[in-house]
């Protein structure tokens, strides 16, 4: 007997949808796909080694192919804020850090389902909130990265469950690394920092690995090696600029290239 039945996500309205039919062709798209081709170093755990691949890195291109939307925006709808501001300060702050318990349960009462009441995710983030957040980030940041200053900018703000999520990263975004990033978790009733994740200390793990080789294969000829295994599929994404949901092509391949050997392999033979 079926005793509880849910769908999670964002389920838009007709008025929130602009219907179109898919127009993106290969003339279209892969152009951008190449823009989108990056060089990034990525470990081999069973090699214990640096590898120099080439990837095509996952983003949305709208129909008419003039703009393009980042996959990371769409990850919370129309709750993320892009951002891109350098945290500076003059002096650290004395004192620690405690992280506190967090729920990032989705559970309401009874109540509230029948009230019909809104998910409290639904309701923006206002100028006042960003801004005070933008003042505990730095509060954080100067307690506990107190020797950082500069070297980190705030690249958005999302809600989840009650909180502000801050996606913090490194100013220098060069393509040859990985997206290492520190999410802040802020609780949205008082806007204070509760807790932190820091993806820098999940790869300290590879520290020892053997530096990559370096590479003799273009992005040119890595991208011609490619461009079989692109896949483009249609599909309606949050567009935050028109507050509408809009036709895109979703750009993506599975495939890299190493860029000593120029052996085309699949991304997930990197775990």
């Amino acid at each position: 007997m079926l005793t509880s039945f849910y769908i999670d996500g964002e389920f838009p309205n007709e008025e929130q949808i602009e219907w179109e039919p898919f127009a993106l062709t290969p003339d279209k798209y892969e152009p951008l796909a190449k823009d989108q081709c990056q060089l990034l170093e990525l470990p081999h755990q069973e090699q214990e080694k640096w590898l120099p691949i080439f990837g095509i890195e996952e983003v949305f291109l709208t129909n008419d192919a003039k703009r393009t939307i980042p996959f990371t925006f769409t990850e919370d709808g129309s709750s993320f804020v892009a951002l891109d501001k350098v945290l500076r300060w003059d002096s650290p702050l004395d004192g620690g850090f405690e992280r506190k318990e967090i729920d990032l349960s989705s559970e309401v009462t009874l109540d509230t389902v029948l009230a019909n009441a809104p998910h409290p995710d639904t309701f923006p983030l206002s100028d006042d909130e960003m801004a005070t957040c933008e003042r505990e980030i730095l509060r954080f940041m100067r307690i506990v990265y107190p020797e950082e200053s500069g070297k980190r900018r705030l690249t958005g703000l999302h809600l989840k469950d009650g909180y502000i999520k801050a996606e913090i990263k490194r100013v220098e975004d060069a393509k040859s690394t990985l997206d290492i990033k520190i999410n802040l978790l802020i609780e949205r009733k008082t806007l204070t920092a509760v807790n932190y994740f820091d993806q820098d200390k999940l790869f300290a793990a590879f520290r020892h690995f053997t530096e990559a080789g370096e590479p003799v294969v273009s992005l040119e000829e890595a991208f011609e090696k490619l461009r079989g295994y692109l896949k483009v599929d249609p599909v309606y994404v949050y567009d935050s600029e028109k507050d509408r949901y809009i036709m895109c092509g979703k750009v993506d391949n599975k495939y890299g290239v190493n860029a000593v050997t120029g052996e085309v392999m699949t991304l997930n033979e990197m775990g």
